[in-house]
């Protein structure tokens, strides 16, 4: 599996800024973000390149560092309560999505089996099934559910 990873090019370099990118125990203080609120709309902008997400602080599939957004003395920005409750909702809509598909594949399966017609998935299937099941296993981790 070929990863894409992440470079500081990818951080606008902006005047009059007090958020900036750390990837791993690396920060480059000359590319920055406004605000929190654009430091969060820069984070979506991965879409599916993120393997996780946590307030101000992710990590891209394949990656091994975290990328995180902190103050000029290194403090990572934290996230307000309301902030939480926000970030919560997306990340529910994605749970029931992810459980969604989970079901259909084995009820898929186990339909094919019980009319007697057994269907041997492709491992590229197999192994998608295995990808949404450690993500609904991470969100559900990261929630308490």
């Amino acid at each position: 599996m070929s990863v894409d990873r992440f470079t500081f090019e990818e951080v606008p370099q902006q005047e009059r800024c007090c958020w900036f990118v750390r990837y791993g125990a690396k920060t480059v203080f000359d590319r920055r973000l406004r605000s929190k609120d654009e430091a969060s709309s820069w984070f979506d902008n991965f879409g599916r390149r993120l393997d996780w997400r946590a307030g101000f602080a992710a990590r891209l599939r394949g990656d091994d560092k975290d990328i995180e957004i902190v103050d000029s003395k290194g403090q990572v920005a934290t996230v307000k309560e309301n902030d939480m409750l926000n970030e919560l909702l997306p990340d529910v809509r994605k749970l029931l999505h992810l459980v969604r598909k989970l079901e259909n594949f084995d009820a898929t399966v186990a339909a094919a089996r019980a009319a007697g017609e057994a269907i041997e998935p492709e491992q590229s299937a197999l192994d998608e099934r295995k990808r949404i099941e450690k993500e609904s296993v991470y969100l559900r981790e990261k929630w308490g559910i």
